[in-house]
């Protein structure tokens, strides 16, 4: 499987069985048949993952493989809706609340009238909705009472500049998939042009995330896609 050229490429398999070592060997082979190291990327579900990974593919004999971008979805996410062209096009500040933050915005919430229970479940609700993409029904607020409390905590965050970590990855995968082609793959960041998706996109523990990072990480790769 490593040296196939294939655009969509699933290993499934059991823990030890060789999945992370697949992927790492497609990344060798994707160096080796002379891609750059610069357009391929990994990503992991945790950061110690991807130190981990980071530490294999330094010890290489290879060192054009220590190029290659090493992340999680959650970290590139932030890295790339901070880009200000990022940011003027989503309306959005990928800053995420603090624990003592969202404390405060609970508190703020029940100015809307609903009870403490409800309101807790209704935000649980929300939150699986924006990380699972069920918000791009337009149907999934069935109420006027969920819609009043999904605009005042939208509301909120953008007064506070912030997000909750719920919806990171929901418009990080807006972004990619709704601005135009040059605006998808380029922001300005400090005078610099920065390319935000690559060639190749691999990912490991892909089972382990939300669906909005798996479109979201599916919308990163131009030429393919592999998923362990």
């Amino acid at each position: 499987i490593a040296d196939g050229n294939i655009r969509f490429l699933k290993v499934s398999g059991a823990p030890g069985t060789g999945k992370t070592a697949a992927l790492l060997k497609r990344a060798a082979y994707l160096v080796e048949a002379g891609v750059s190291p610069e357009s391929i990327a990994i990503f992991t579900a945790t950061v110690s993952a991807a130190d981990g990974i980071a530490a294999r593919l330094a010890d290489s004999e290879d060192t054009r493989l220590a190029r290659i971008c090493i992340s999680t979805p959650r970290g590139y996410a932030i890295e790339m809706l901070s880009d200000p062209a990022v940011r003027a096009l989503t309306g959005r500040n990928p800053r995420i609340l603090k624990d003592f933050e969202e404390r405060i915005l609970m508190e703020d919430l029940k100015v809307v009238g609903i009870k403490p229970k409800r309101m807790r479940e209704m935000l649980k609700f929300f939150y699986r909705q924006w990380s699972e993409l069920g918000d791009e029904n337009e149907d999934f607020i069935q109420s006027s009472e969920e819609r009043m409390l999904h605009d005042a905590i939208k509301t909120h965050l953008r007064l506070r500049e912030a997000m909750m970590v719920e919806e990171l990855s929901n418009v990080a995968y807006r972004y990619l998939r709704d601005a135009n082609g040059e605006a998808r793959k380029s922001g300005n960041a400090n005078g610099v042009v920065q390319k935000w998706c690559f060639e190749h996109v691999l990912v490991d523990d892909f089972q382990n995330m939300s669906k909005a990072t798996q479109m979201m990480l599916e919308s990163l790769g131009d030429k393919s896609l592999m998923v362990c």
